[in-house]
């Protein structure tokens, strides 16, 4: 699958964050394939807005790249470990932070999953590196 994406318009002066019109425009591609039990999407996407003064624009890309595989035994999902790298700017490129997901699925019934996650992020300027782990317990009734 394939996906685009393009919007454009403007703020008109005088709304909640807007004190002179400001243009703006988002656009961006997105994927999935699907190949066997895996699972690869990502996306690219650009946002290019005026200043508060409308003297510059301030431009910024994100992007992301993830890998996803189900174990299925039995016609249901077992088990399903997840990568995923994710890389975006702030403060119009000035700042560039990089993310990375692993996680870990694994489905005790269809209604009840159990996951572990590890996500670590190192940025520029004032992002900070950070990481943290996950356990969570999902039961749906």
């Amino acid at each position: 699958m394939l996906g685009l994406l393009s919007i454009s318009g403007s703020c008109p002066a005088g709304a909640t964050n807007c004190v002179v019109e400001r243009d703006y425009e988002r656009t961006g591609i997105d994927f999935q394939i699907e190949l066997e039990q895996f699972v690869i999407s990502g996306a690219i996407l650009n946002a290019a807005d005026d200043n508060a003064t409308v003297t510059d624009e301030i431009e910024n890309n994100a992007q992301y790249v993830q890998v996803f595989y189900a174990d299925h035994t039995n016609g249901r999902a077992n088990w399903a470990p997840l990568l995923r790298f994710d890389n975006y700017e702030k403060s119009g490129g000035s700042e560039t932070i990089d993310e990375l997901t692993l996680g870990f699925n694994y489905y005790f019934s269809d209604n009840v999953r159990g996951m572990v996650e590890f996500w670590d992020r190192n940025g520029d300027g004032s992002t900070a590196d950070d990481d943290r782990l996950t356990l969570q317990l999902f039961a749906a009734f």
